[in-house]
């Protein structure tokens, strides 16, 4: 699987992502050709390299002959896009992004998503860095986008609206649920442009243990930062193996020794609606030598703060351990059987693009051994023996 890694420490805006792509290897006329198939009228795009903090970077510019001055709404965006001659995935993704950015911009001023009307969002060059973004992924040939914890600034920005607080209030509503780094660095340095393609886009986590670096971009934004800290935005483009999923998620664990055993199931069920991959409980003598369970919970970074809402809330524990862990999980694919019984569902699990095993669905299983009056075990006698049968016909 390819990945791009953005290393986002000194934030991140639209147009560094675009540079970094750029700088990765993405060629600027090819943008700039797919970027005519939108209805933007006359602009030229440029880049060239600075340096910022001792980093040579890469810095990205778009120019408009004659840009319209006037406000657009969520649904004048969808009609440029949707009206445009982008690739409709490229489109699907890029108005996902404005989709939570009118949402984050309505949540902030207290009114709908479609009422919001987009200033310096909306303005065409921004509309250039996420649809450049989205094309630029693409001729990357990335499958999935990961990024790290989000630095924030401090201090406070001028726009339409007057002076407002760094981080802007739609940042901190786009980045709700994901880690952040707040830092004493004055001026923005998560804009939410950078915010909407980063969490919209991708996912956030370390960078996969077994990730074969291909190509590194850095782009730079035009800020001097008084702290020294160097504006760019670095992001690592690379393989995984094929045929396993190695990430870095998260364990979260709590001792309890004083609830009721009758409540597991609930805190259970609780947990994976959270977004738990994996819920668990060992039992373990704790202090004073009295019996309890450590309770054992899976999940990826950015579902954290549900995770601990549902720890906190529905079990006795007053405090939690979490520590970054590596998973590796094998390629996986859902599959039906016929059975003398009915079809059934299953997973199939491969390895490098191998077949290594299948397994049946528990709860198909108990619904076709209801239906037709039958042990659960004939059912899964029944799928073992079709599964069997295929994988001989595939010898």
């Amino acid at each position: 699987m390819r990945i791009a890694y953005f290393d986002c420490l000194s934030g991140a805006s639209g147009d560094m992502i675009l540079a970094s792509l750029i700088d990765a290897g993405v060629e600027i006329s090819d943008i700039y050709e797919v970027l005519q198939g939108l209805s933007l009228g006359k602009f030229n795009v440029s880049t060239h390299r600075v340096q910022k903090g001792g980093i040579s970077g890469l810095r990205f510019q778009v120019e408009f002959e004659e840009e319209p001055e006037h406000e657009r709404t969520l649904g004048d965006i969808t009609r440029l896009i949707e009206e445009s001659e982008l690739a409709r995935d490229v489109k699907v993704q890029s108005l996902e992004i404005f989709c939570r950015l009118a949402e984050a911009e309505a949540e902030v001023h207290d009114t709908s998503a479609d009422q919001v009307h987009f200033h310096e969002v909306g303005a065409l060059d921004s509309i250039v860095d996420i649809v450049g973004a989205v094309v630029g992924l693409s001729m990357l040939d990335v499958e999935d986008v990961c990024f790290g914890p989000l630095a924030l600034g401090s201090g406070s920005v001028t726009c339409r609206h007057g002076t407002i607080p760094v981080p802007a209030p739609a940042t901190l509503q786009l980045v709700k649920g994901f880690r952040v780094v707040q830092t004493d660095t004055n001026g923005e340095m998560l804009t939410p442009t950078g915010a909407s393609i980063l969490t919209s886009l991708g996912t956030q986590g370390a960078v996969p243990s077994d990730m074969v670096l291909a190509a590194t971009g850095c782009g730079a934004g035009s800020a001097e930062r008084e702290s020294g800290r160097p504006n760019v935005l670095r992001v690592l483009v690379g393989e995984t193996i094929r045929g396993m999923e190695d990430t870095s998620v998260l364990m979260m664990e709590a001792n309890i020794d004083d609830m009721s055993p009758e409540l597991y199931p609930s805190v259970f069920e609780k947990l994976l609606a959270a977004g738990a991959l994996d819920v668990t409980a060992t039992p373990v003598l704790m202090k004073k030598g009295r019996p309890g369970h450590l309770l054992s919970v899976m999940v990826e970074e950015d579902r954290r703060a549900a995770i601990e809402e549902v720890l906190f809330r529905h079990t006795t524990t007053f405090g939690l351990r979490c520590a970054r862990v590596e998973r590796s999980c094998l390629e996986r694919a859902e599959d039906v059987v016929d059975t003398p019984y009915g079809p059934v569902k299953i997973k199939k699990a491969f390895y490098g693009g191998s077949f290594l095993r299948a397994a049946p669905e528990y709860e198909d299983c108990m619904r076709v051994a209801e239906e037709n009056g039958i042990s659960l075990r004939e059912v899964y006698e029944a799928v073992a023996a079709r599964t069997c049968r295929e994988a001989q016909e595939r010898s």
